[in-house]
């Protein structure tokens, strides 16, 4: 270091006080990067705007998605109240849908009054009387089936045709119609008894 010292003296007319503290200063810088200056910390980048509205859609259709499989899962569910409603749009201020509304209730769900599907819609219902749905018949059927809509029951009219081609359904839903032809001709049996007589 003496030799380094005089070299340093004759390159560098330093006074001995400014020598000795660069010497000093060499001495304690033992690695290249001593006398570096220390990197400042990176900053996070800040999310854009484009970014952020990016999030928020997200979040938003994430909410959204939800709402609408709650939605969905309730109209599936079957309401009591959907299906007391559904029953007087046909039924009107009575408890019994009647011709009229039996005919607009056809045309709703797409069948015509005669078709085989009406006889079975009315055996699951157990309707008593042909061409009439009482208001604890529609409750009680439409339940069994899950239908509180039109919608649910045009969707059904599939089911329901099917139920025929099972053999036991098929012997209890032809005594059911016979049984309401045997009554239906019955009645007008009675009802040509009671009409008078025509003089002669």
């Amino acid at each position: 270091m003496d030799a380094f010292r005089l070299l340093m003296r004759l390159l560098f007319p330093f006074n001995p006080t400014t020598l000795n503290c660069f010497i000093g200063s060499l001495r304690s810088c033992s690695s290249s990067d001593c006398c570096t200056k220390a990197m400042p910390p990176r900053k996070k980048r800040r999310p854009a705007a484009g970014d952020d509205l990016s999030a928020k859609k997200s979040r938003h259709d994430s909410v959204y998605r939800k709402h609408e499989a709650s939605r969905i899962k309730s109209e599936e569910i079957f309401s009591s109240k959907r299906c007391l409603e559904w029953f007087y749009e046909y039924a009107g201020n009575d408890d019994v849908v009647g011709p009229e509304g039996m005919e607009k209730f056809c045309e709703d769900i797409g069948v015509e009054p005669e078709n085989v599907v009406m006889l079975v819609l009315a055996w699951k219902l157990d309707a008593q009387n042909m061409g009439y749905f009482t208001l604890q018949e529609w409750l009680k059927g439409m339940g069994a089936l899950q239908c509180d809509t039109t919608e649910k029951l045009r969707n059904s009219l599939d089911y329901l045709r099917s139920v025929l081609n099972e053999s036991t359904n098929f012997k209890l839903i032809y005594r059911y119609a016979f049984d309401f032809a045997r009554v239906s001709s019955s009645s007008a049996s009675n009802f040509q008894i009671c009409l008078p007589k025509q003089a002669s």
